[in-house]
């Protein structure tokens, strides 16, 4: 009886380990399905590039730098060009700072000297006027702080061309698009940024408009 007994209480041990196994490979399973549906694959990081999220050497973590940083717009355009911005991020102190360039240059972070400017090598970033130069020349200059980002989706059947003929025709900055989310986000004046939303909710195929801090892309 008590061999019966044994062998009960070992099957259901095994039972029970295997239930927990399969609980396991089950949240890993939906885990990855949800990271897929939020931003695709990760980087080298674990960072969500479809997401929008890029690595921060100077704060050691992923997070998306046109929500973060300051925006650094180029001084000199050619008409007809699209505008791509850099961006800088600050440490907590604010005694380093870092640029985001565009895909063309790595990004670099600088220090900040007795004059109060931040400096490495070729770069220089004037936070008092928003300058960045490079090489002795003025190249980017921060945007104007009074604006609001605004996440739109479209539906992917329509696909995002009267949307994005939309956000030209109303002036609206392109600054990011989401791959996998069928979505894109937007600068526009602060002050216009609920004339901007109704304007964006009736061009066909937009699924819905969101001010970017009410928006969440990626769970903590």
């Amino acid at each position: 009886m008590k061999k019966v007994w044994l062998l009960s209480a070992a099957v259901l041990m095994l039972t029970a380990c295997g239930a927990r196994k399969s609980d396991g490979q089950a949240t890993e399973t939906a885990d990855r399905e949800a990271e897929q549906c939020v931003g695709g694959q990760k980087d080298e990081h674990g960072c969500l590039p479809a997401a929008g999220e890029t690595w921060s050497e100077l704060r050691g973590t992923c997070l998306q730098v046109f929500n973060e940083g300051i925006r650094l717009n180029p001084i000199e355009v050619k008409e007809g060009e699209a505008v791509i911005s850099a961006f800088v991020l600050f440490n907590d102190d604010r005694t380093k700072a870092e640029i985001f360039f565009p895909a063309d240059r790595p990004n670099v972070i600088l220090d900040k000297s007795t004059d109060g400017v931040y400096r490495k090598e070729d770069c220089c970033y004037d936070d008092r006027t928003g300058v960045l130069s490079i090489g002795g020349k003025d190249v980017y200059k921060a945007e104007d702080t009074l604006s609001e980002t605004l996440i739109i989706f479209y539906d992917e059947k329509t696909g995002n061309e009267p949307l994005m003929k939309a956000v030209e025709e109303y002036g609206a900055k392109l600054v990011y698009r989401y791959e996998q989310m069928k979505g894109i986000a937007v600068v526009v004046a602060k002050e216009k940024t609920e004339q901007a939303i109704a304007y964006f909710e009736k061009v066909k195929g937009v699924l819905g408009v969101n001010k970017n801090e009410i928006n969440q892309l990626h769970g903590q």
